[in-house]
Formats: C-alpha cells, sequence, structure tokens
C-alpha cells in the first residue's frame, strides 16, 4: 500500500500524475504498439526487424552528424530508416505530426537535399580536377617536345619558335646571376665583424671628441643659462630683503633698548642732568654712561684703522715682493730677522699708542675732577644738621681705564646678542612660515571635506566633526548588528522548521 503525501496540496496537484504499477504498465504498452505501428524497418537490417522496448523508445540513440553519415553502412541504414520515418509515410501519418516534430521533420529533409547537392558539386570539381592536370601534363609533353626539334634542327627558320627560347635561356641567366647575388649577400649577412678593421668615425670621436651642438641648442642652452641667472638673481633680491628686514628689527630693538634705558636713567637721576656737571656740579650716571660709551667708540674706531693700516702695509709688502720676483733661494735668516723687527715695531708703536691714549683718558678724568671740586666763597655757611642727613652720599667715581680690559667680553656679547637675535627672527619667519602653510592645509581639507564647512581653519571644529561622525558610526554599527541579530533568529527558526519536518519525513518513511 502506498504511504500517503504528507502535504495535502502536492498529493491534490500530482493526483491526474500518479497511477498505481499496472496502470503505468498498460499505458507504456499502449504507447509502445503505437509507436511500432508507425514504423517500417528494412529488409537487410535484422537487428531493427524485431520488436521495439519501451527502453528503446525512451531512451533512443543520438542522431549521427553530417560528417559520420556516409563513414559506415550501419549509418547509412539508420539515416535511410529516419528518411523512410521522414518521406515515406502516407498521408494519415503526415497528419499526426504537428509543431516541433513537422518543423523536425521538414529540416531533416533539407539537410538531405542540401547533402546531396553538395556530393553531387564534389564530384563535378574532382572531376574537373582530373581533366585540368591531365591537359596540364600534355602541354608540358608538347612543349619539351617543341623546344628539343628548335633546337636540334633550327626550327626550320621559324623566327615564332625561336624567340620563346632565346628569353627563356636570358632568364635562366639572369636566374643564376641573381641565385650568385643572393648567395654572397647571404654569406656576408652571416660572417662575423672583422676585429682588425677600425671605423674612422669612432676613432676621431675618441680623438677629438663630441662635435660641437648646433646653434638650436646652443641658443636653447643661452636661454636656459639666462633663466638660471634670473633666478640667482632673484634668489639675491630675496637675500637682501631678508636682510634689510634683519636690519631694520634689530635696530628698532637697540632703539627700544636705548629709550628704556634713558628712561630709566632720567628717572634715577632726579632731575640732575649736564649743566649740573658743566657748572661744576657732580657728574651723574647718565654722563658718565655717555663719556665710557664715546670712549668705547673711539677705541673701537682707532683699532680698525690701525688693523686696516697693517693689512695695506702688508699687502703693499707682498706686492713689492711679487714685483721684484725673489727666488726661492734669496730668502735666508736676515729676512726673516727683518720681519721679526717689523712685528716688534708694529707692537711697539700699538703699545705706545695705547698708553698715550690711556694717558690722555686719564687726563681727562683729572680734569673732570677739577672741575667737580668747589669754587672757594668768601662767605662760608656751616650746613645745617638737617642738610647734612639730607644730602646724598657722593658716588664713587669709575675711571676710564678700568673698562678697557673687557672692551673684548663686551664686543663678544654684543656679537653673541646679535646672533641670538638673527637667530630668534628667523625662527619667528619659519614659525610663520608653518602656521600658514598649516593653516592652507587645513583651509584645503576643509573644502575638499563634507564634515567641516568650507571656512573650518580650527581643529575644534575638525575634532568636534570627527565625534560626530564616531556616534553616526556606531549608531549605524549598532543598528546593523541588531538588524544580523534579527535575520539570525529568523534562519535558525527557518532551520528549526526544516529539522523538523525532515524528522517527521523520516518518521513516514519518505526519507531513507
Amino acid at each position: 500500500m502506498a504511504v500517503p503525501c504528507p502535504l495535502p496540496l502536492v498529493e491534490e496537484a500530482l493526483r491526474p500524475y500518479i497511477h498505481t504499477r499496472q496502470e503505468t504498465l498498460q499505458i507504456r504498452r499502449a504507447v509502445t504498439q503505437h509507436c511500432a505501428g508507425h514504423f517500417r524497418p528494412l529488409d537487410d537490417d535484422d537487428d531493427e526487424q524485431q520488436s521495439l522496448s519501451h527502453l528503446a523508445l525512451a531512451c533512443p540513440l543520438s542522431p549521427p552528424s553530417p560528417e559520420d553519415a556516409g563513414s559506415g553502412s550501419k549509418a547509412r541504414r539508420r539515416q535511410q530508416q529516419r528518411r523512410s520515418i521522414a518521406g515515406g509515410s502516407t498521408g494519415e501519418d503526415e497528419v499526426e505530426f504537428t509543431g516541433l516534430r513537422k518543423k523536425y521533420l521538414d529540416a531533416l529533409r533539407a539537410h538531405r537535399a542540401a547533402r546531396e547537392r553538395y556530393d553531387a558539386l564534389s564530384a563535378e570539381l574532382n572531376e574537373m580536377r582530373v581533366l585540368d592536370a591531365s591537359s596540364e601534363k600534355g602541354g608540358e609533353e608538347r612543349a619539351l617536345m617543341t623546344d628539343s626539334t628548335v633546337a636540334v634542327g633550327g626550327g626550320g627558320g621559324h623566327d615564332g619558335g625561336v624567340q620563346p627560347y632565346i628569353s627563356l635561356l636570358r632568364q635562366r641567366r639572369r636566374l643564376a646571376r641573381l641565385q650568385v647575388l643572393q648567395a654572397t649577400l647571404d654569406q656576408l649577412a652571416d660572417t662575423q665583424a672583422n676585429p682588425t678593421r677600425i671605423d674612422l668615425k669612432e676613432l676621431l670621436r675618441k680623438r677629438v671628441g663630441e662635435p660641437p651642438n648646433p646653434p638650436s641648442s646652443s641658443s636653447a642652452a643661452q636661454t636656459a643659462g639666462a633663466a638660471g641667472e634670473g633666478d640667482a638673481v632673484r634668489d639675491l633680491v630675496f637675500r637682501l630683503k631678508k636682510d634689510l628686514l634683519l636690519a631694520k628689527r634689530s635696530l628698532d630693538a637697540e632703539n627700544g633698548a636705548r629709550a628704556s634705558v634713558q628712561r630709566k636713567l632720567a628717572f634715577s637721576d632726579d632731575g640732575e642732568d649736564e649743566g649740573d656737571f658743566l657748572g661744576g656740579g657732580k657728574p651723574t650716571l647718565k654722563t658718565q654712561v655717555r663719556a665710557l660709551r664715546c670712549a668705547r667708540d673711539e677705541l673701537i674706531s682707532w683699532v680698525e684703522g690701525e688693523l686696516a693700516k697693517i693689512g695695506a702695509e702688508d699687502g703693499d709688502q707682498e706686492d713689492e715682493d711679487d714685483a721684484q720676483g725673489a727666488r726661492p733661494g734669496d730668502y735666508d735668516d736676515n729676512a726673516e730677522s727683518s720681519y721679526e723687527d717689523q712685528v716688534q715695531a708694529m707692537y711697539d708703536r700699538y703699545l705706545s699708542s695705547r698708553t698715550a691714549l690711556i694717558e690722555a683718558i686719564a687726563e681727562t678724568t683729572t680734569a673732570a675732577a677739577k672741575l667737580q671740586a668747589p669754587s672757594p666763597s668768601p662767605i662760608k655757611q656751616d650746613p645745617s644738621p638737617e642738610k647734612k642727613t639730607s644730602q646724598p652720599s657722593p658716588r664713587p667715581s669709575v675711571p676710564p681705564s678700568a673698562i678697557l680690559p673687557h672692551i673684548p667680553s663686551l664686543l663678544q656679547n654684543a656679537q653673541d646678542d646679535r646672533a641670538l637675535l638673527q637667530q630668534t627672527t628667523y625662527l619667528r619667519h619659519r614659525l610663520d612660515g608653518s602656521a600658514d602653510a598649516l593653516r592652507q592645509l587645513v583651509q584645503r581639507l576643509a573644502s575638499e571635506s563634507h564634515l567641516v564647512p568650507h571656512h573650518a581653519t580650527s581643529s575644534r571644529e575638525w575634532a568636534r566633526a570627527a565625534a560626530e561622525a564616531r556616534m553616526e558610526t556606531d549608531a549605524f554599527v549598532e543598528e546593523s548588528v541588531r538588524s544580523g541579530e534579527g535575520d539570525v533568529e529568523a534562519a535558525r527558526a527557518v532551520l528549526e522548521e526544516l529539522r523538523s519536518r525532515r524528522e517527521r519525513f523520516e518518521r513516514l518513511g519518505l526519507v531513507e
């Protein structure tokens, strides 16, 4: 007894196609008898005369290809059998074939006609080839006989038969010459280069060098040189502007420092000025500082002038020696002693000049002390004790000669201050340039990005935009994870349902 289907809808839909074993055998037998009634086997084929089975009708042999149609007798018999099915049927049989079967029969008939036409044309073409080959062979034999007759007997004075032979001989000679030339060219191509052979161009290039460039290339080089000079001039102008700006900045800084010192001195003097010193009063700190500065400037200018003179004298001495053309053998102990004497004389002159300067500064200090002394007055008034207590104590005066040993250190400090100022200015310019480049980069990224507005120049806006984008990304990821988890639960439920159905099918015996 057949097991009922667990799905009622499927069983209802397949009910017309489900039969018992006996009904199925009857239907197959009826179909086989119907097909055997429309099949007419050939007389010479004993295998096909047997009764057809349902297996032969359900799994027929594949139809032969056109190439294999004439390969064997059995294929030819099957083709004739199909031809008998297609064309040997009666009118009643043709009425029964409709749709795709009728189209298939028409295609078989067209293929048969085309195949017959192709075989006929192939046979005609083969016959024509055989005839052409035989005619060409006979023409060559006749031409050879004619050439032999002309060569032996002279052709009987007929120019029409001699001229083709002469042209043939000329062509043969020309062919022989061409073959000789071809062989020679092949030998030359295969022969290797002779190592003893010298190329004149290469030899001249090695000995003389490369030839000069044409005028066009030289003009291009001049143009490139002019462009390079223009770039060099622009670079020099830029450096000059930079030095000018640095000098102006240092001058402004020096002026500001001088003004601040002057203001401090003005406040510290309590109203005292140079008039008091010139009138016989005590010199103020401002006056002393100015005097020391003047002394320093004078000393620096004098030292520079002396050094310049020494350099000029040395240069003149070297020029005189070059003009005289002294030989290496002329230098002796006398020349060395003369040089030592010159150096000693210069040093003595420097010491005398320095001593005279110190004495002049001492005389100036002495004159200033004399001016500071109180003038005699006929009436002497004893100052009261209150004035004695209120009068400030005299400040110790520093002689100008005491600052002379410190001048080199002061000059070195000034140079260090100037170098530090230049370095500070350079670093400030570098920082300004880096800030401008960073600002341009931020503006370009802001114009290209969709997270911040186009006018954003601060990093805070980028941080805020990044935080918002991170929040949006986190929200999107969380939503995607939740939806994925829901899909996984749904898939899990579907798998459980399928597993339960499979178990029910196994219990019913439908699945092995």
